[in-house]
């Protein structure tokens, strides 16, 4: 089982806390509303095959929030700049609930950063009405 750490970066004016562990290409996991990695229990699997980046998002936990971090655009283009700061480059993006709704929002701003985009029941995506339950009829 990979070796998981718990460290702490500097980015966008804000001291995040993250979970590291494992090996192989970048991982990033992205959590929902309740702010912590509960929802995930399948992070130690992943570090089999790759090295998982779970940073506690802004506001949560042991992680800051600036005072200007206000929309989900503000905390997509926020946690832009912590994959920036991590020096991560071909990123496969994992997010949960809220956290799939901000993964969204960060592979339509940086579309060329991001290998995979993974959304997990995300929130704040919708369709337009009767798409999705047309494919029904």
């Amino acid at each position: 089982m990979a070796e998981h750490t718990e460290q702490f970066v500097q980015a966008g004016g804000a001291k995040i806390h993250y979970h590291k562990g494992g090996s192989g290409r970048p991982l990033v996991l992205l959590h929902g509303i309740h702010g912590d990695l509960g929802w995930c229990q399948h992070h130690k699997l992943l570090a089999e095959n790759f090295t998982v980046y779970a940073p506690t998002l802004p506001g949560f936990g042991e992680s800051e929030r600036p005072v200007w971090l206000e929309t989900v655009s503000d905390l997509a283009r926020f946690t832009l700049w912590l994959v920036d700061e991590l020096k991560l480059s071909n990123v496969s993006l994992v997010g949960h609930s809220t956290g799939g709704w901000v993964a969204a929002e960060m592979a339509t701003m940086s579309p060329n950063s991001f290998e995979a985009l993974i959304l997990v029941d995300a929130a704040g995506i919708q369709p337009e009405i009767g798409e999705i339950t047309d494919i029904f009829l």
